[in-house]
């Protein structure tokens, strides 16, 4: 069995920034599986407003990486608070 890598990363909509999304995209072109993830969050980005009126404020990012890597972007109702520096 290939070996696999698995993480989960989970945001605020607020925290989408088309422009820093685009730059990040620009500077990561050879890295595929970054590419990948940030487009996820570019479409996210262009939705911003809807989602909110939706009542969306979470994201959740699953991303593993392996002989068939995957990318799943979710909707969460509420944003999880960030966890402070140094907890």
């Amino acid at each position: 069995m290939p070996p696999e890598v698995s993480a989960s990363l989970v945001g605020s909509v607020d925290a989408l920034d088309h422009d820093v999304i685009k730059e990040l995209i620009a500077r990561n072109k050879g890295n595929q599986t970054v590419t990948i993830v940030l487009e996820g969050l570019l479409t996210a980005s262009n939705f911003r407003e809807q989602l909110e009126g939706l009542g969306f404020r979470g994201l959740k990012l699953d991303v593993r990486l392996g002989m068939f890597p995957s990318v799943k972007l979710g909707l969460l109702p509420a944003p999880i608070p960030a966890i402070p520096a140094g907890v």
